[in-house]
C-alpha cells in the first residue's frame, strides 16, 4: 500500500477526545492504559483522567501534559489501524509527532518513547509566555533571504516549513511583533499565530543540554517501517534517533515539506493523518500539487464528528487502495 501515516505535532484536544474509541475498542484502550502506567510512573499524573475530564478540569493546554497525551493518543490510533490490517509504507512525524512516528516505526520501545515525550514536554513548558510564532506567505528560499536582510535576524528563527508557499517563524514575543510589521511593510502576507510558545528557535538552546542528559540510556535501533525525519527532511536510519536527535528535534526547523516530498519521490502519494483532528492535510495537498502528483489525504478523527464515522469512512478508502 503506497500510503504513509502522518503524525501531526501538538494540536488541539477537547474534552472527552476519543472516549468512544476508549470504551468500544479494546486495542485502543489497552494502549492508553499501557501509556497511563508509564506516564504515571515517570510524571505522577493520570493520562486517562486528563483525556476524559470535563472541560472545566482539563489541563491539556499545558504542553507538559499535552505532549505525552497526544503521543499516547496517536500510538493508540496507529495500533488500532494495524489491528484492522492497515500497515503504512512509511511514517513521518511533525515536531512532537516524531516521537510517536519513531515508536510506531519500531525505532524505540514504548518506555523509552514515553521518556522522550515526557521530558520534551516538561522542558518545553518552561517556554510558556516567552515566545510567539508567525506564519508568512513566503517560500522557504525567500524566507531565508529576507531573514538575512532583516536587522533583527538573530531574534527570529525559521520554525517550520510545512508547505511550499509559506514559512513559519518563531522567537521572543516582541521580536515576532517587530518582524510582523517588517513583513507588512514589504507587503508580504503574515499572520501572528495564537500559540503562547516560541518553539524550534534560539529560545530552546538552553534546554537542549538538559534534554540530552535526561535521555541518556535510551536505545534507538533499525526500524521495521521506513521513517522520514523532519529534522533532516529525508529518510533516516532508526539508529540515528538517539538523545542528540531529540535535541535537534526541539531546536531545528521542522522540514515537513521536504519530508513529504521525499515520500512522494518514493512513489508514496496517499497520506493518513494520525491525530484527533486533521492539521496537516492542507499542507500535504499543496505538496502533492507542487510536485504535480495526484494523491489522497485522509483524516482519522475530527472535532465535532463521531469517532467511528470519520475513522470508518477513511478505512473504507484505505481498503479500496489496498486492492
Amino acid at each position: 500500500m503506497n500510503t504513509a501515516f502522518v503524525f501531526s505535532g501538538q494540536g488541539p484536544f477537547w474534552p472527552e477526545t476519543g472516549k468512544d474509541l476508549f470504551k468500544k475498542e479494546q486495542v485502543f484502550r489497552h494502549v492508553i492504559e499501557e501509556c497511563e502506567y508509564l506516564i504515571k510512573r515517570i510524571g505522577g499524573w493520570s493520562l486517562k483522567d486528563t483525556l476524559f475530564l470535563s472541560k472545566s478540569d482539563a489541563k491539556i493546554d499545558n504542553t507538559a501534559i499535552a505532549q505525552p497525551a497526544y503521543f499516547a493518543f496517536q500510538v493508540a490510533l496507529f495500533t488500532l489501524l494495524q489491528k484492522k490490517g492497515f500497515e503504512p509504507a512509511a511514517v513521518i512525524g511533525h515536531s512532537t509527532g516524531e516521537v510517536a512516528a519513531a515508536y510506531c516505526a519500531g525505532v524505540m520501545n514504548l518506555e523509552d518513547s514515553i521518556k522522550v515525550i515526557y521530558h520534551r514536554g516538561r522542558l518545553m513548558e518552561r517556554l510558556t509566555g516567552k515566545g510567539r510564532m508567525l506564519w508568512a506567505k513566503l517560500f522557504y528560499e525567500e524566507a531565508k533571504k529576507i531573514l538575512v536582510e532583516y536587522p533583527g535576524q538573530e531574534k527570529v528563527s525559521i520554525c517550520a516549513v510545512n508547505e511550499p508557499s509559506s514559512t513559519v517563524f518563531s522567537g521572543e514575543v516582541e521580536s515576532i511583533k517587530n518582524f510582523y510589521y517588517y513583513l507588512l511593510d514589504l507587503e508580504i502576507g503574515a499572520i501572528e499565530l495564537s500559540f503562547n510558545y516560541g518553539f524550534h528557535c534560539y529560545l530552546v538552546d538552553d534546554l537542549c543540554p538538559e534534554l540530552v542528559s535526561s535521555l541518556r540510556g535510551i536505545k534507538a535501533s533499525s526500524h521495521e517501517i521506513p521513517i522520514v525525519s523532519t529534522v533532516e527532511g529525508t529518510f533516516l536510519d532508526g539508529e540515528r534517533f538517539g538523545e542528540d536527535y531529540w535535541s535537534a528535534n526541539i531546536r531545528n526547523t521542522v522540514l515537513f515539506r521536504f519530508g513529504i516530498e521525499a515520500l512522494i519521490e518514493e512513489g508514496i502519494n496517499n497520506f493518513v493523518e494520525i491525530s484527533p483532528r486533521p492539521l496537516l492535510l492542507g499542507s500535504i495537498d499543496e505538496c502533492l500539487g507542487y510536485k504535480d502528483v495526484e494523491g489522497l489525504t485522509l483524516p482519522t478523527l475530527d472535532k465535532g464528528f463521531n469517532d467511528f464515522d470519520v475513522l470508518n469512512k477513511s478505512l473504507k478508502v484505505l481498503q479500496t487502495l489496498a486492492k
